[in-house]
């Protein structure tokens, strides 16, 4: 019985192993009845990695639905999260430098990337519109004085506290991928873990 079951532990140890701190912080948010089936179809998964011929029953249904589930609230996340980015930090690139001259102090490399997807519309539209969300990074970084308290999140340089805007652009090209395929579980946490961090700044 040893023989058989240590393959299939020695995988869910190195899945536990493997998890960061805000993984293992989402696996002890799960409560209720439903939280053992939960975390042992998370494990089930991580197996099946390994072994694709472990099928216990109602792991590929779970598999399915979650991943489905995951899709749906990366896609409403990331929109969300970046109408707010956008309406929060050209909203204060506006207030700083007013609503005629903020244009300018956008780094010139952006502005030209913007003015050339501008040139491709026949309508009229107002020139935050041709940004990119990665934009929103260079933007932050150029102007650090004036963002560095609301957007910086972590330790280190300046890249690593914008890292998270990499991330969750990488994030949001993923739930927009034909059916979401390379989006992973924790790629969802991370999403709300941002949500709640911008929250808690007021954004």
């Amino acid at each position: 019985m040893i023989d058989s079951i240590e393959p299939y532990a020695r995988t869910a140890g190195s899945f536990f192993d493997a998890l960061s701190i805000d993984e293992i912080t989402s696996i002890r948010r799960h409560y209720g009845t439903g939280a053992p089936a939960e975390i042992a179809y998370s494990i089930g998964r991580a197996i099946r990695d390994y072994s694709p011929d472990f099928e216990p029953e109602g792991l590929l249904d779970w598999i399915d639905r979650k991943s489905r589930v995951d899709v749906a609230e990366a896609q409403r996340l990331c929109t969300d999260l970046e109408g707010r980015l956008f309406s929060s930090i050209v909203g204060r690139m506006k207030q700083e430098y007013g609503e005629e001259g903020w244009w300018r102090e956008i780094p010139l490399n952006v502005r030209k990337d913007a003015a050339a997807r501008r040139e491709e519309e026949s309508e009229d539209h107002p020139p935050e519109t041709f940004l990119h969300l990665i934009d929103l990074r260079t933007i932050i970084e150029s102007k650090w004085p004036l963002f560095q308290q609301t957007y910086a999140v972590g330790t280190g340089s300046k890249a690593e506290k914008t890292k998270w805007l990499v991330q969750l652009n990488e994030i949001r090209r993923k739930a927009d991928h034909v059916g979401g395929v390379r989006l992973k579980p924790e790629d969802v946490e991370l999403l709300k873990d941002i949500d709640a961090t911008l929250a808690q700044r007021g954004i």
